[in-house]
């Protein structure tokens, strides 16, 4: 793999055009991965701000010169690749244990049944902690990628105050892996189900109220939904390898059908002829026509909840 000198970081700050504690700053990786600059960076907010200001515009905004942005660095630089990194089983059955706590669970049980609630919650790996409600990303190869934490409200809306959303590979050490691309959240159901047609949404919220529809009817399910975890992340650059790493990796020779966001149709519309060239076959349902008649950034879960 080819290593890039600057790179999104990790680590969130303040974003200089919103305000919120979405922002990650681009680092430069001959630096020590320090930030490059305090505004030169990403907004994970790309609907509601967008703020985005790549390493290339931060120099010639300010008449620097620098290395260009996709020059490898030196082979003697580079990092000796690390088996990935993989969270502990144990905390996911401590967290699984505690799922009947998380406001999101406890919603669904009330809409569709604690049974199918508990069941989809066990089937997608959704447990709690004493905050959060735990998303667990596990890939179609059952290797604990990551948990994605998130606070919701008695009315499952998401918190928006710092720290609602959180990811435990930056508190934990892990087993010495080294972290790398995401998977989908429900990716290991395309295992468990190889002949489902797979729904692909957007937030893993979604993704389990609709999982958990399926689970209210009984039966094997004929389709299970995914959550891309952002609007953005269904991108798939052609140049990119769709390895058994790759966050779309469970989606290689499926049917699949994409469900996005009202407010995202026309840029997930755009993504399918890429998405063509490693699915079986790839459709997509628009949410604002009935019977959803979705408006704004609302979801099936709006819907449906």
């Amino acid at each position: 793999m080819t290593d890039y000198r600057y790179s999104l970081g990790r680590k969130a700050a303040r974003c200089p055009q919103c305000g919120r504690p979405t922002f990650k700053p681009y680092v430069d990786h001959h630096r020590g991965d320090a930030p490059l600059s305090p505004d030169c960076g990403r907004c994970n907010r790309e609907i509601k701000c967008g703020y985005h200001l790549t390493p290339s515009q931060h120099f010639r905004d300010n008449n620097s010169s620098h290395r260009p942005l996709h020059t490898p660095m030196a082979r003697t630089r580079l990092k000796r690749r690390l088996p990935l990194y993989q969270l502990s089983e144990l905390d996911m059955r401590h967290s699984l244990a505690r799922a009947a706590a998380s406001p999101l669970i406890s919603r669904l049980a009330r809409r569709y049944g604690r049974d199918a609630a508990m069941r989809a919650a066990r089937l997608c790996n959704v447990g709690a902690t004493a905050t959060h409600t735990a998303f667990w990303m596990v890939d179609a190869d059952r290797r604990i990628r990551d948990c994605k934490l998130i606070a919701f409200d008695p009315d499952c809306h998401r918190l928006k105050t710092p720290g609602s959303i959180a990811w435990l590979h930056t508190r934990h050490s892990g087993n010495g892996g080294e972290f790398r691309s995401l998977t989908f959240f429900g990716s290991h159901l395309a295992t468990l189900y190889p002949d489902a047609l797979i729904l692909v949404v957007e937030s893993e919220k979604t993704a389990l109220t609709v999982n958990t529809l399926y689970m209210a009817h009984g039966g094997t399910p004929t389709c299970i939904a995914l959550a891309t975890g952002g609007a953005s992340m269904l991108r798939m650059p052609d140049h990119t390898p769709v390895d058994s790493e790759h966050r779309a990796a469970a989606l290689r020779g499926r049917r699949v059908c994409l469900i996005p966001d009202a407010d995202m149709v026309d840029e997930w519309q755009s993504l399918i002829p890429r998405l063509r060239s490693i699915c079986a076959s790839v459709d997509l349902v628009d949410p604002r026509q009935p019977p959803y008649s979705l408006t704004g950034s609302q979801d099936l879960a709006d819907y449906y909840l």
